[in-house]
C-alpha cells in the first residue's frame, strides 16, 4: 500500500503531490481500541423531513456514527444517540483499486459512463441478528465521465465532491460519503467474506449511491 501511495505521488503530483492530498496509511490503517475493547459498530436509520425521500440506512464506527448525528444537514430529522443499533464486528479490509470502469443512472435518469483510475475502498462485515451485512464506503480520487454516447470526457479528482455529482444528485452529497453503507445482506459470514473480494460488487454500489441511484431499483 505504501508504494502504492508513493507510486500516485509521483505519477500524479499535480492532484496528489503533499500539498494536494494529505493521506496517512499507518493512521487509517490503526484499529481503535478502548479499555481492551474493539470499537462498537453500529447501524442508523435516518429519515429526510417534511416527506421528500425514502429513509436510509448507514453503518459505522459508534463514535463516527455519533459525530455524524451532529452534522446531519437542516433537511434530515435530528437522531437521537440512542437510535443506534449496535451490529456485531466480523471483518473489515481495507483495498486500493485503479483502472476500473462501469455505467451508472444518475438521480434524474441520466445514463453515463465512468471510467476511473484510482480509489480506496473500506468494506465491513456486521453482523445482524441472524444475517450478515455487507457495508462499504470508498474515497475516489480521480475519475472521469461523460453522458452515455457522447464524445467529450469530463475528469475530475474527487468523486465526493465535485459540481457533477452535486447536479447529479439534488440533496448533495455530503449525507453520502460519511459512513458505510449496505451492499448486501447474506445469510451466512463465509459467504459475506467471499464475496467482499468481489470490490468492483461494493465500488460500483457506493458509485450509484453517491449519485442517488441505487442498484435495487434498476
Amino acid at each position: 500500500m505504501k508504494e502504492k501511495i508513493e507510486w500516485l505521488r509521483k505519477a500524479h503530483p499535480e492532484q496528489f503531490g503533499e500539498d494536494q492530498w494529505q493521506f496517512d496509511l499507518d493512521k487509517r490503517m490503526q484499529q481503535p481500541f478502548k479499555n481492551g475493547l474493539p470499537p462498537r459498530y453500529v447501524a442508523l436509520s435516518i429519515n429526510p423531513c417534511l416527506g421528500s425521500g425514502a429513509g436510509e440506512t448507514l453503518y459505522g464506527n459508534e463514535d463516527k456514527m455519533t459525530s455524524f448525528i451532529e452534522s446531519l444537514p437542516s433537511n434530515y430529522e435530528k437522531q437521537k444517540v440512542e437510535s443506534l443499533r449496535e451490529l456485531q464486528f466480523i471483518k473489515e479490509s481495507f483495498d486500493y483499486m485503479e483502472g476500473f470502469e462501469f455505467e451508472c443512472v444518475d438521480s434524474r435518469g441520466e445514463p453515463y459512463e465512468l471510467k476511473f483510475y484510482s480509489a480506496l475502498l473500506s468494506q465491513l462485515i456486521l453482523r445482524n441478528g441472524d444475517r450478515f451485512e455487507l457495508c462499504a464506503s470508498a474515497e475516489i480520487m480521480r475519475f472521469k465521465y461523460r453522458k452515455k454516447d457522447c464524445q467529450i470526457w469530463k475528469e475530475f479528482t474527487d468523486l465526493n465532491s465535485n459540481l457533477f455529482v452535486e447536479k447529479a444528485n439534488p440533496e448533495g452529497t455530503d449525507v453520502k460519503t460519511r459512513g458505510f453503507i449496505g451492499v448486501k445482506t447474506y445469510d451466512s459470514a463465509q459467504e459475506a467474506v467471499s464475496v467482499m473480494w468481489d470490490l468492483i460488487l461494493s465500488m460500483e454500489t457506493v458509485v450509484k449511491y453517491i449519485f442517488g441511484a441505487r442498484a435495487d431499483e434498476e
